[in-house]
């Protein structure tokens, strides 16, 4: 992820700054995804597998990234707590 985009890149739900998510956080929630678990803010199924993502300062929004380039719409956020919750 080019490091200017970082810069200027904000949460579409709480306007904070966004951040390179943790590989491990990456990983944890492609288990949920291979798993057929893992969700966006509308409920509805992730069906694209991702390589990467982008978290919010708080860490409770992840927007994936697809061949290099962030899913930066509301809708399709993951709520990182609910999703590794599923996991337990």
């Amino acid at each position: 992820m080019n490091q200017w985009l970082l810069e200027i890149v904000q949460c579409p739900l709480c306007q904070e700054p966004l951040i390179q998510a943790e590989p491990s956080l990456v990983e944890a929630l492609l288990v949920q995804f291979r798993e057929h678990k893992l969700t966006n803010q509308l409920g509805i199924p992730i069906d694209d597998e991702f390589e990467a993502g982008l978290v919010n300062q708080s860490r409770t929004y992840f927007y994936p990234v697809r061949g290099g380039i962030p899913t930066l719409i509301a809708e399709e956020a993951i709520t990182i707590q609910s999703s590794l919750a599923r996991a337990r």
